[in-house]
Order: structure tokens, then sequence, then C-alpha cells
């Protein structure tokens, strides 16, 4: 994909995404908003947001919860390969 075809709702790239855009990306594909991810993973919003941002990474625990309600591998999440969007 060359940058000319790249619009401003095209923000997710699989080669230049972070942990924190397969983050948002899943949850924009889940149809779930910030707020609805973190009360179901039980976490505040500002945590979540701390991912989403590449701020903080989430222990093991809640990043399994993440991949299992967002319906993708952990390993997708970690390094955007495997079973993902």
């Amino acid at each position: 994909m060359n940058e000319e075809s790249l619009g401003p709702v095209d923000w997710y790239g699989p080669d230049a995404a972070t942990f924190g855009d397969r983050v948002a990306a899943a949850r924009d594909h889940a149809g779930m908003t910030q707020a609805q991810l973190a009360r179901r993973l039980g976490v505040k919003l500002s945590t979540l947001r701390s991912w989403e941002d590449d701020l903080s990474e989430p222990r093991a625990n809640r990043l399994s919860m993440m991949a299992g309600i967002l319906n993708v591998s952990i390993m997708w999440l970690l390094t955007g390969e495997g079973d993902g969007l």
C-alpha cells in the first residue's frame, strides 16, 4: 500500500501497526468503545487508553482476556502475526 492510497480513516496498516494500533483496530472491529472494553477487562479507561497509545502494555492475564474478548490471538496482538482481523 502506498502513501497516496491512505485516506484519513485508514490509520491502521498491518506493516506499521503497533500493539496499541492492533488493540484499537480489533476493538473497533468488535464494535466496542474503549469504555466497554475496559469494563469487560476490569481495568480503568485510562489504563486501556495507555495500552492503545503504546504508553504501557497489559500483563499476561489481561492480554489473554483481551484476545478472547476481541476474538484475535495473543500472538497477533503482540506481533501482528497469527489470527487477527
